[in-house]
């Protein structure tokens, strides 16, 4: 079973560079990785798979990455499983299917991208066939993304000017309604699922900041897609910004105190040619209008204006009517009150003028003629 320990003896041999100081005092900006270096090392060292992976061993897989890396030429699969055999303990047989699972598994872990050397049509996954490089597999991916069709930036819009306030991924979040996918795997990278509103990111900044630092003589990942990658995490993460910091910080990123890895932040769109349609795309979604409760407040631009006039409108209209007919309504509850009042009040005249009348004929019976002497005088007059 694989452990941290395991995962700093990778780090070890993928940049020996780094000195132990820094290791120690950058420790958890690779706390991301290891974690993830540690889940394929868990497959690798698991008891159930020995019969899949040559090279199960973290020792191995170290030492292959590191070979793998100082090549000086660009790399075959079947120069990587001549390497990956000189790593097998003296007088070990293994099949190539076995040795190239340990070399994908390696390379995986090495450039934080899926690649497998079996066509298994997994989305974001490279396919490395025997008759092509390591490198080139890599570069026609990326190049591919350059020619992706675009939702809503027309052609004639390649040199507009980013809002860099719009673009954060805190505001896509609060404002349009997108969740963030987070992904080992560069390929897949700045895709979006427009039916779900999710933006899948990459994760290893620090990996690609090392990757440029210790760039190697073979350039299995061209500089430019390095540099690239690290400007779109810069356009949706700033440094410098509460809001992103506080983003980072409740997803368990480590990477803001990277900063902007010796680069400045791309404000325009000609700026981006491997991921532009995808910037483009996101500068679309921030252009569009706010989703869900953000849609009640006006947005800094201003672009809201008509839905966050005609929402507010149509609440004060809605809240006047309600307002009248509740008015209506206790004007009909007062005035039946007022009804009933007044019928109860005939009542009790009704009951006093008979209760009179009674005491009037008492008296009568009695021979007590005081109403007589009341309306009549002593000579029988009135």
């Amino acid at each position: 079973m694989a452990t941290p320990s395991t995962s700093s003896v990778v780090l070890t041999h993928l940049w020996p560079e780094i000195s132990q100081g820094e290791w120690l005092r950058g420790k958890d900006h690779y706390s991301g990785y290891s974690s993830y270096m540690h889940e394929e090392l868990s497959v690798l060292m698991n008891d159930q798979n020995a019969d899949f992976f040559a090279l199960n061993q973290s020792s191995q897989i170290a030492l292959l990455i590191g070979k793998l890396r100082s090549e000086t030429q660009d790399i075959t699969r079947p120069h990587a499983l001549h390497i990956a055999r000189s790593i097998l303990p003296p007088r070990t047989q293994s099949s190539d299917e076995r040795l190239m699972r340990s070399v994908d598994a390696a390379v995986r872990i090495w450039l934080t991208i899926d690649i497998s050397s079996l066509d298994l049509h997994r989305l974001g996954m490279l396919t490395w066939h025997s008759t092509r490089t390591l490198s080139d597999i890599i570069t026609s991916h990326f190049n591919s993304l350059e020619t992706e069709p675009q939702r809503g930036v027309k052609p004639d819009t390649q040199q507009l000017q980013i809002d860099p306030e719009s673009i954060t991924a805190d505001y896509l979040i609060k404002y349009h309604g997108y969740s963030l996918l987070w992904t080992n795997n560069l390929a897949l990278h700045l895709t979006i699922d427009w039916k779900h509103r999710t933006i899948t990111v990459y994760e290893h900044k620090i990996v690609l900041y090392n990757h440029l630092r210790f760039s190697t003589a073979n350039h299995i990942i061209p500089d430019t897609i390095l540099e690239e990658a690290i400007d779109t995490l810069n356009l949706l993460f700033p440094s410098q910004n509460d809001s992103t910091k506080r983003l980072l910080t409740k997803h368990k990123k480590p990477f803001y105190g990277l900063g902007f890895c010796n680069r400045s932040r791309k404000l325009n769109i000609s700026d981006y040619s491997v991921w532009r349609s995808r910037v483009a795309d996101l500068v679309f979604i921030s252009k569009g209008p706010p989703v869900g409760i953000q849609q009640l407040r006006l947005d800094r631009t201003g672009e809201n204006l008509l839905q966050f006039a005609t929402f507010w409108i149509a609440t004060a209209v809605g809240i006047f009517t309600l307002a009248s007919i509740a008015l209506g309504v206790a004007s009909v509850v007062y005035s039946v009150k007022a009804y009933d009042i007044g019928q109860k009040q005939y009542q009790v005249a009704v009951w006093q003028f008979c209760l009179d009348l009674a005491q009037a004929s008492e008296d009568v019976r009695r021979g007590n003629n005081r109403w007589g002497e009341l309306c009549f005088d002593n000579n029988g007059g009135v």
